[in-house]
């Protein structure tokens, strides 16, 4: 009996000192002492408490430690799942803090970690935040997976539209010009017109420079003609036919490839810019060949 009630006061003494530990590393912590905080939850640091290394993990992040902070969290997940939310809040500021200071690499380590301490975090319209700070802070490369993620789960059309638009100029930016192309042509369908048709206009361009540059000529001329249809931008057209004309010489076809180099200096009334002095000039050097 009496080592049975020895037990219990021990684990009374415990329980008193685990939760005055716990009461004054959080009162630490709220007041930024994150050193004294630690201090407080030394003899939990490697044991299985959810709540202690949680707070350990929070210290660690505070000091800048990912390593440490990100196995602090993966405990206390691991003890108890209800700390999701808790470690996905606390990561999420952190990024935020990063991004407006313009410390994406840091930021997108934070991100890294976050998913593999918590799965599919309930990011909210946090996500959607990070993207849209990302994409105004012209950092396309980071953006994209994260506005990619808001556009799989965001059912209001409005706001469907506008994390699309965002993409088109991310996939532009990073060259990815048939993603773009797709989300043109997704918005067009849905009625949203306007600069759209441009925009269409410049990436069916821009695909046909790439395939053109590969030797895709197949394609190359595809996408030129896709340009010149679409009417617009009407910038784009003369280059569009340009492209023509160059896919001709390659193709040993130099009647066409002179009729398309005569359509660009056509489109071009004043008969100015290096446009038409590179199509002259084509022209003058393909005609001495053929004499």
């Amino acid at each position: 009996m009496t080592s049975r009630f020895l037990l219990f006061f021990l684990f009374l003494l415990f329980c008193s000192d685990r939760s005055q530990r716990i009461a004054r590393a959080r009162d630490h912590i709220d007041h930024f002492n994150f050193r004294e905080a630690e201090g407080e939850l030394l003899p939990f640091q490697n044991k299985d408490d959810a709540e202690a290394r949680f707070l350990l993990g929070v210290c660690a992040l505070a000091k800048r430690d990912l390593i440490k902070s990100r196995n602090h969290f993966q405990v206390a997940v691991k003890s108890d799942s209800t700390y999701r939310d808790s470690v996905t809040e606390v990561y999420l500021r952190s990024i935020k803090k990063h991004i407006l200071v313009k410390d994406y690499d840091r930021a997108e380590k934070l991100f890294a970690d976050l998913v593999r301490i918590v799965p599919n975090p309930n990011l909210g319209d946090e996500i959607r935040y990070l993207g849209e700070i990302y994409y105004r802070e012209r950092n396309y490369i980071y953006a994209i997976p994260i506005l990619e993620g808001v556009l799989e789960s965001e059912t209001t059309k409005t706001k469907i539209w506008k994390v699309k638009r965002m993409l088109i100029e991310c996939y532009n930016e990073e060259k990815f010009y048939n993603r773009a192309l797709t989300l043109i042509e997704e918005l067009i369908e849905d009625g949203l017109n306007g600069s759209l048709v441009i925009a269409r206009g410049m990436a069916y361009y821009r695909i046909a420079e790439m395939f053109k540059n590969a030797g895709e000529f197949d394609s190359a001329e595809y996408y030129a003609r896709a340009t010149i249809e679409n009417l617009m931008p009407k910038s784009l057209i003369d280059d569009s036919y340009f492209i023509l004309a160059e896919i001709s010489e390659d193709r040993g076809d130099t009647a066409r490839a002179i009729s398309f180099y005569k359509k660009v200096i056509r489109l071009n009334p004043y008969l100015k810019g290096p446009l038409v002095a590179r199509a002259r000039a084509r022209i003058e050097s393909l005609s001495q060949k053929g004499e």
